[in-house]
């Protein structure tokens, strides 16, 4: 008798009330939902901007500290390592200017300097401008210009056969560059 007392007895979740079907979901979610598509937006017309400005296309959320850390930048552009990241939540108190994630932040982008990476913040309103697409594209000049500068070593002679650049009038041979170092 007690086994047919227990099988009738209803369990807690039967009891709970049904949820309706097309209901909407909570604000919170329409709201991050209503957010991540603004990004998209943003993401999307910067790489519009990137475009018509002969800007190379970035790579989207592109994981730099593998397999250490599971850390990725916003926008990358792989080989001169030069990073965007957007940083949300400045005037809400969001994850990036909190303690904790403040703290998270600044790990990331030291060691992505250790590696050679080259980190630019804007906020989202920043992102979508002519302003930001000009300063990427001033870094990726300077890192173009760079790499065509041979600078000597101290196993070179000073008078190596090397192939003239565009940069050699204000660099030099390294002799009299006051403050070089020699280099």
């Amino acid at each position: 008798m007690s086994d047919k007392l227990k099988c009738s007895v209803p369990s807690p979740r039967a009891l709970a009330p049904k949820k309706p079907k097309n209901v909407p979901p909570p604000p919170s979610t329409l709201e991050a939902r209503a957010r991540q598509a603004i990004a998209e937006q943003r993401v999307s017309l910067f790489k519009a901007l990137c475009r018509r400005e002969k800007v190379p296309e970035p790579v989207i959320e592109h994981h730099f500290a593998k397999p250490e850390r599971a850390w990725r930048f916003d926008l990358a552009w792989i080989e001169p390592r030069i990073a965007l990241e957007v940083e949300g939540g400045a005037w809400t108190k969001g994850r990036h200017v909190r303690g904790a994630g403040f703290i998270e932040d600044m790990h990331k982008y030291n060691r992505a300097t250790e590696l050679g990476w080259r980190v630019f913040r804007v906020t989202p309103s920043q992102l979508d401008t002519l302003e930001t697409v000009a300063m990427i594209k001033c870094a990726l000049q300077i890192c173009v210009e760079r790499s065509l500068i041979r600078v000597p070593t101290a196993t070179r002679s000073r008078n190596t056969h090397e192939r003239p650049t565009a940069l050699s009038n204000k660099v030099g041979n390294g002799a009299g560059n006051a403050g070089m170092g020699g280099v």
